[in-house]
Parts: C-alpha cells; sequence; structure tokens
C-alpha cells in the first residue's frame, strides 16, 4: 500500500537550475476504500485497525469514504435526560 508516484517532467529548453531541479515530483499515493453505508461501530472498529497498522508503519495513508446511520454524541458532562428535552 506504501509508494510514491513520480511524474518525469521535461525539461528540455530549460535554462533554469531550478526549473531543472523541479522535472521530478514526488507525490505521497493515498489509498482509499469506498463502504458505502456502514454501521457506526463497525467504521470506527475499522479505524481504529487502520490507525494501528499506520502507527506501525505496515500501511501507507488511506481515506476512508462512507456514510453511517445518524448517531447521538454526548460530551463527557452530558446526561441523557438533557438530550430528549
Amino acid at each position: 500500500m506504501r509508494g510514491y508516484l513520480r511524474h518525469g517532467l521535461r525539461n528540455e529548453g530549460c535554462p533554469d537550475e531550478q526549473a531543472q531541479r523541479l522535472a521530478t515530483i514526488s507525490v505521497p499515493m493515498i489509498q482509499y476504500l469506498y463502504l458505502g453505508r456502514v454501521d457506526y461501530g463497525e467504521a470506527l472498529r475499522l479505524q481504529e485497525e487502520l490507525v494501528a497498522l499506520r502507527t506501525e508503519g505496515r500501511i501507507g495513508n488511506v481515506l476512508l469514504l462512507l456514510e453511517h446511520p445518524p448517531v447521538l454524541t454526548l460530551g463527557r458532562n452530558a446526561s441523557l435526560a438533557g438530550a430528549y428535552s
């Protein structure tokens, strides 16, 4: 999953030394996963697993594209009773 994409740009006729150095550009690669609609808990578990793998250097950058059903997020000091009022 890791890697870099190198674009070779023509530098013919470029008298400028800086332009010649810019002739090869490194662009970091990113993988994406289109998952469609996924349960919130399942998506969270997948994200945590990917974070662990990324931290270990076993995978590169990953972008998750997904939708999950609506969820209610409460702060640390919030009460469920207050959420319904």
